[in-house]
């Protein structure tokens, strides 16, 4: 479905079956080349849509440039295909043995999974977490995607009569951008902020940042003049300023919920995500499905960090175990 955007921008809505958040919107304009944000996940329904819509939209493959917001493969998995084989796909800086190692195929050897796994806590019965469970398409397979050119802070991407420019949106993803309409006054911010579903803030090392990052960005964001938000999923954010208020009161209020869970004792990361409510409340872990018992596990770790960083609570590594308590 193709909707006509305030400020010049098409919005194509990509379904995303099985999955909770139910589609992904991708943001086509149209210039000398065109520039598309964010592709689809790397299925055929994906694919059908997607080409659908850049064919009715008179889409030219050899003069379209692709912008990706972050490298989760409901955004990114559409380059891999023969479609957008010819096109000029660009992101953020990314590590792409680092900060992306666990979304990737570098990671699919059982033992270095289980080892990762073991030193998040992640074994036994009470996550029931196996990699080789999860979902088609849901790892990257670098050796499938095109050559990825990064984008810094400030870059600027010119199309027919548009300016946008980038920045660096880090916490959902590590590489994650944003770009910014400043004529229209308008940010395309993929899954940095979206309504009415909260953004997961995810780490999957210890001793992150992701969360100290995302506020940062937050707040640099409220400062500029932005009157409408183009969400990756969701609802369009009219009041932006409203809008990141209730984002940090929610992450605040989940500080202090993993605050108070520590307390109990020394802690694996996988025991503190168990006890935490999910899903707005409504959801206890063992409600949760594969992938999203995956991110609270991401979304945990990077609310422990920060706790870490504010000396609220410790971190203990003991016989290659991760643990926080107080």
């Amino acid at each position: 479905m193709i909707k006509h955007m305030m400020g010049g921008a098409h919005r194509i809505s990509v379904p995303l079956p099985n999955n909770p958040l139910l589609k992904i919107h991708t943001y086509l304009f149209k210039g000398e080349r065109d520039l598309l944000i964010d592709t689809g996940a790397d299925l055929d329904i994906c694919e059908q849509v997607l080409a659908q819509s850049l064919q009715q939209m008179g889409v030219d493959p050899e003069k379209l440039d692709i912008c990706i917001t972050h490298l989760h493969t409901d955004h990114v998995g559409l380059v891999r295909r023969q479609m957008l084989a010819s096109a000029n796909v660009m992101c953020g800086p990314f590590d792409k043995e680092g900060d992306m190692r666990l979304f990737t195929n570098t990671i699919l050897d059982r033992e270095a999974i289980e080892a990762y796994m073991q030193y998040l806590g992640l074994f036994g019965s009470l996550t029931k977490l196996k990699i080789q469970d999860m979902p088609p398409g849901f790892f990257l397979d670098w050796s499938m995607l095109p050559d990825l050119k990064p984008l810094e802070e400030g870059a600027i991407l010119k199309v027919g009569e548009h300016t946008l420019t980038c920045l660096s949106t880090p916490g959902h993803a590590p590489e994650h951008i944003s770009l910014y309409d400043a004529a229209n006054r308008i940010l395309f911010s993929g899954d940095f902020l979206m309504s009415p579903m909260m953004p997961n803030v995810l780490d999957f090392k210890a001793e992150g940042s992701s969360l100290i990052k995302y506020f940062a960005a937050l707040s640099q964001v409220e400062s500029m003049s932005v009157d409408l938000v183009y969400a990756g999923h969701g609802d369009i954010i009219t009041n932006p300023s409203l809008r990141i208020e209730e984002i940090i009161a929610h992450h605040n209020k989940k500080l202090v919920a993993f605050e108070q869970i520590t307390k109990e004792g020394k802690q694996t990361v996988a025991e503190i995500a168990s006890k935490a409510a999910w899903g707005g409340g409504s959801k206890t872990w063992e409600q949760l499905a594969l992938v999203p018992r995956l991110f609270a596990i991401g979304e945990t770790l990077s609310h422990l960090n920060y706790l870490v960083s504010e000396q609220r609570i410790a971190f203990i590594e003991q016989a290659g175990v991760v643990y926080f308590g107080k």
